[in-house]
């Protein structure tokens, strides 16, 4: 027996919705909300954008879709950004904004087939593969990650601006 592809998304929407609120309950007690809501966003995120690529026909034509590739890469975006934070970084939002607010607007002159639409997917892929990078050189440059507990760890040099 093989899964189909809903069926997948199905079980990774529960798992996604299931580990942000994991992240909202661990930081609800410390009074974290920064940290709780940043370490929570790319789960719940990727929540939304896993029900919307289930269910194509909850909106018209291809906005389904597209607002399910929107979620997926906020939250990929997202996900560097709990990064930033956890290392005591400042989020930085705009960039994140910016960069899928293009995807978007991409994704909405294309159409189901064609050049417009390899361009929007291959723009979109690009987008996320630049949440990684971005990510890969916080890690690489920063001086801290703070626990849960407290504690700093010591790491390289510091936060990219």
């Amino acid at each position: 027996m093989t899964p189909d592809p809903p069926t997948l998304l199905g079980c990774s929407a529960v798992l996604f919705l299931l580990l942000g609120v994991h992240f909202i309950l661990s930081e609800f007690s410390g009074r974290r909300w920064s940290r709780m809501a940043w370490y929570a966003a790319p789960f719940l995120l990727g929540s939304v954008s896993s029900l919307l690529f289930i269910v194509p026909t909850l909106l018209p034509g291809l906005w389904s879709l597209r607002l399910g590739a929107l979620f997926m890469a906020l939250a990929y975006g997202a996900g560097w950004q709990a990064l930033r934070v956890m290392l005591g970084c400042r989020p930085r939002i705009l960039v994140l904004l910016f960069a899928c607010s293009a995807s978007f607007m991409l994704s909405m002159l294309a159409g189901p087939t064609g050049l417009m639409h390899v361009i929007s997917t291959a723009f979109r892929l690009a987008i996320i593969a630049a949440f990684h990078g971005a990510a890969a050189l916080d890690l690489k440059r920063n001086v801290r990650i703070m626990t849960p507990g407290g504690f700093e760890k010591p790491l390289a040099l510091s936060c990219s601006v």
